[in-house]
């Protein structure tokens, strides 16, 4: 189970990409949903942010539930940043609220492109299945 989705890079991208989880409403338990939503919000923020390159560029999202953790991957053309780790800042906002509500992630650059990732390990209990 899960999604992919090709974003146009803008400021409306991370809202985009919220409402795009609305599918899972019903499905995953609310808080999951609620850390997913915001941490995939965070990492489409920054490719925004931090791409460097114009609106209209592609931000790929893709989303998938395994059996024991769910991994979200964000890439995008660009420059990226050479500093992928989080601002000490306190309240945390970007990578320090995806470092605080995932198990783990990381990120990679290569010429003109970067990719992110998160994973959050879950119960099965924590998903529900379609009824039919």
């Amino acid at each position: 189970m899960g999604h992919e989705l090709t974003l146009a890079l803008s400021p409306d991208a991370p809202r985009q990409i919220r409402r795009s989880l609305d599918r899972y409403i019903g499905l995953l338990q609310q808080s999951l949903l609620d850390d997913l939503v915001l941490a995939s919000s965070e990492l489409v923020s920054n490719a925004v942010q931090h791409s460097g390159r114009p609106h209209g560029d592609p931000i790929d999202y893709k989303l998938t539930i395994f059996p024991k953790t769910i991994l979200v991957e964000v890439a995008a053309r660009g420059v990226g940043t050479n500093q992928l780790r989080p601002n000490t800042s306190t309240p945390p906002s970007g990578l320090g609220l995806v470092e605080l509500l995932s198990d783990r992630w990381a990120g990679s650059a290569r010429t003109g492109a970067f990719n992110v990732w998160f994973e959050i390990d879950i119960e099965p209990s924590l998903i529900r299945r379609k009824q039919r």
